[in-house]
């Protein structure tokens, strides 16, 4: 039930952002990895596999408490797809406003615990105008301050005994042009979490 709780709690996030704006409110849930890939794994659970699962869930229920926001997923199934693939405009994703990487974590410890989010670092582009130096700059304010608070959201819904908020050049946060994080859900070397993570509720 805790569970259920935070992700309508998520949903609800979601809302509150779409309204705020006038126009669509576009988001895309990456689930990490896939195909060969199988990220992190743990005792036949594969990383890959539950990231998949629960951005089914989220996008499900995206559908059906949010009609009025686009949401899709750069994967559907188990198969590959390059980095640069999944933070790559097409006819489907055009105006992205928020896109969210899902994985999940492992440790060496299986008393290591909580969830992460990581944003962008804060490097700055080098441009020889310095007006678009100053362009950049606020553009890479923006974006960091959406990812920040998104991600700040996120943890607040969530009911794990431990969370951190971290900066990060990760490809699919670092590249992209639109307020991005990457969220570890949960340490699958962790047994109680493993469990809640596998689990349907």
């Amino acid at each position: 039930m805790r569970h259920s709780a935070s992700l309508g709690l998520i949903i609800l996030f979601f809302s509150v952002i779409v309204f705020s704006s006038e126009k669509t409110f576009n988001v895309v849930i990456d689930p990490g990895h896939g195909g060969s890939d199988s990220g992190a794994v743990q005792n036949k659970i594969k990383e890959s596999d539950i990231v998949l699962q629960i951005s089914k869930k989220i996008l499900n229920l995206l559908e059906q408490k949010q009609p009025e926001m686009q949401a899709s997923l750069t994967r559907a199934e188990n198969k590959f797809i390059s980095l640069e693939d999944r933070i790559k405009k097409n006819e489907n994703k055009q105006d992205i406003d928020l896109f969210v990487s899902l994985h999940a974590n492992s440790s060496v410890s299986s008393s290591v615990q909580g969830m992460e989010d990581y944003k962008q670092t804060d490097q700055k582009k080098k441009s020889d105008s310095i007006t678009q130096t100053i362009v950049e700059d606020l553009e890479s304010i923006g974006k960091s301050k959406n990812s920040l608070s998104f991600a700040q959201n996120l943890q607040t819904a969530w009911t794990l005994s431990h969370s951190v908020i971290r900066r990060s050049s990760f490809f699919v946060v670092e590249k992209t042009e639109y307020p991005s994080v990457l969220v570890a859900l949960g340490f699958l070397s962790n047994p109680l979490e493993a469990e809640k993570l596998k689990s349907a509720a």
